[in-house]
């Protein structure tokens, strides 16, 4: 059986049976159960994330793993949620995280103005040192601007559980979670949405009910 499923537009079109998602998925030891309620769109993210994304393949397992309560999963990371916009009202999220997060994550911490007095006080005119040149000056000034985003702002969504990654969207249902794709933010839920009508619905009808997708004549 052959698919070409993916979240990007990135590169030319993929197709892969779907044994050899099967055994990626076995291969980042999610177990047999809970593949069969894997969606092969699902599957299919979790291929890519490796083959064409980049991403860490075993972190996303992992945190799969933490939802069916068989792994503490990341600490530091959001925890789970539902989604609270009509597109996908009924279905959840979880966060996973991969080490191209993490400027993301910085940058967060410093619009949010958390770190806005410590940032002020490393800007004193003052704390140029006597005989320190501008250059000088300038790459102490960007590493301790770095240590501060890091050490501080980075660290401190870790201890709040406010880490932000990509997300695992999921459905919950009495036979247990469906895993239906992974999802950037940055696709926005309409385009989400559109996924999964098309590549997980007539797979798990179910999950057209929690969305009231209108059914077929």
């Amino acid at each position: 059986m052959g698919t070409e499923q993916g979240h990007t537009d990135e590169g030319p079109p993929l197709t892969v049976t779907l044994d050899d998602l099967v055994a990626t998925a076995r291969a980042n030891r999610l177990p047999d159960a809970v593949i069969a309620r894997c969606s092969t769109l699902f599957l299919f993210n979790l291929w890519e994330t490796g083959s064409r994304l980049g991403w860490n393949q075993p972190f996303v397992a992992m945190e799969v793993l933490a939802e069916e309560g068989l792994h503490p999963g990341l600490r530091g990371l959001k925890k789970p949620d539902w989604f609270r916009g009509p597109e996908l009202r009924g279905l959840w999220k979880r966060h996973f995280y991969d080490g191209s997060f993490v400027a993301e994550n910085v940058r967060v911490a410093l619009d949010s103005g958390a770190m806005n007095e410590e940032l002020w006080e490393l800007l004193r005119p003052t704390r140029r040192r006597l005989g320190e040149s501008e250059s000088e000056y300038a790459l102490r000034l960007s590493r301790d601007v770095a240590a501060l985003a890091l050490h501080h702002g980075y660290a401190e969504r870790k201890r709040r559980r406010r880490l932000s990654g990509e997300w695992i969207i999921y459905a919950k249902h009495p036979a247990g979670n469906h895993y239906l794709c992974l999802a950037t933010h940055k696709e926005g839920d309409a385009g989400i949405r559109e996924r999964i009508v098309q590549g997980v619905v007539p797979q798990f009808p179910f999950v057209g009910e929690l969305l009231h997708v209108p059914r077929a004549d």
